[in-house]
């Protein structure tokens, strides 16, 4: 029996509609993919300087462009750490996620170039609060204890951003942040994403990236950009010789200093200075101090190599290891991970 008109035109609409949804739902398949890893591992690298000349603690500007160009050759793409650490995490189908950390609010992470950058040299930070002295910053240590302790946690990310921060500068171009910008630009599908482990009390240049007239404008902008902000205590402090009270006291001064620049804002990680940990490792996990209340889901160590996912045996979320961002060290784990493509 022949089909009329009107039959013909709703069998070939039906048709139509059919194929459009079966293509959106392949695509949206090979866009995105859980993070079923099994027993996959991740590496977390952990960067300090951008600037000169290159060193144990420095990774020049040109030499951070060439890692983000090396691992997006290699097929990775950059994922929040807060996301890891929900186990949330999705990339790009047939890429690896990679976190970039870097510690310590120095200079060259984040730098804005102002309209009198030339004659203008960075003042010293605003004073801290009262009572707190100022520390100045050493060299990681790979020290760490073993230990497991359960926990829960959440984050509140992105609260009461100004909308009307003076836009009398520009991002440089080769500070950390500039560069993952500019990379991300051209590479979408790198992803854009870092955690910055700030030291708001430390003293100059780590104060807060050591330029005092932009700190809450800064911390602002990292958020808006969709950054990350951590927590590496108020001044960079050696928590071993501190009792739980003056753990809690650093930690807690230090998200208060941050959510003075972003109301609202919990850091979801802390990166431990030198690696060192307290006495009380609890107070690690959540705690308050004079009102002020933080929770970290994840902390960080300063060495230890690539971490297995949220989820597994193996995984501790208070001994979080991480990959330091040395020529040797990257050059290691790419090349290991070539190696073994099944670990990705």
């Amino acid at each position: 029996m022949p089909l009329n008109r009107g039959t013909h035109r709703f069998i070939l609409g039906f048709l139509f509609i059919f194929i459009c949804l079966s293509s959106i739902s392949v695509r949206s398949e090979s866009i995105l993919t859980d993070n079923h890893y099994g027993n996959g591992k991740i590496m977390i690298l952990e960067y300090h300087k951008i600037g000169y000349p290159e060193a144990r603690w420095t990774r020049t500007p040109e030499n951070f462009r060439k890692d983000l160009q090396r691992f997006y050759d290699k097929g990775y793409s950059l994922v929040r750490l807060d996301d890891f650490l929900k186990n949330r995490v999705k990339v790009v189908k047939g890429r690896t996620p990679l976190i970039l950390t870097f510690d310590d609010s120095s200079p060259g992470q984040l730098r804005f170039i102002t309209k009198d950058a030339k004659n203008k040299a960075p003042s010293p930070g605003p004073s801290p609060a009262s009572g707190e002295g100022t520390k100045s910053i050493t060299s990681p240590q790979s020290e760490v204890a073993s230990f497991s302790l359960p926990f829960k946690g959440r984050v509140r990310v992105g609260m009461g951003l100004s909308s009307d921060d003076k836009t009398s500068y520009r991002i440089d171009p080769d500070c950390a942040a500039g560069i993952l910008e500019s990379f991300y630009a051209a590479h979408s599908d790198f992803g854009l994403a870092a955690t910055f482990f700030v030291l708001p009390a430390a003293d100059p240049p780590n104060r807060l990236f050591n330029q005092p007239e932009y700190t809450q404008v800064k911390l602002r902008y990292l958020v808006r950009k969709g950054f990350e902000i951590g927590n590496h205590t108020y001044w960079h402090a050696t928590l071993s010789k501190m009792d739980a009270k003056g753990v809690r006291r650093q930690l807690a001064l230090a998200v208060k200093a941050i959510q003075e620049a972003v109301p609202g804002y919990v850091p979801a990680a802390l990166s431990l200075p030198m690696g060192i940990y307290p006495q009380d490792k609890s107070t690690l996990l959540k705690g308050d101090y004079e009102g002020t209340s933080y929770r970290h889901i994840g902390v960080m160590m300063v060495s230890g190599g690539p971490v297995y996912p949220p989820g597994h045996p193996k995984f501790d979320p208070l001994r979080i290891p991480r990959i330091q961002a040395t020529e040797s060290e990257l050059n290691y784990w790419i090349r290991y991970f070539d190696k073994h493509p099944e670990e990705r």
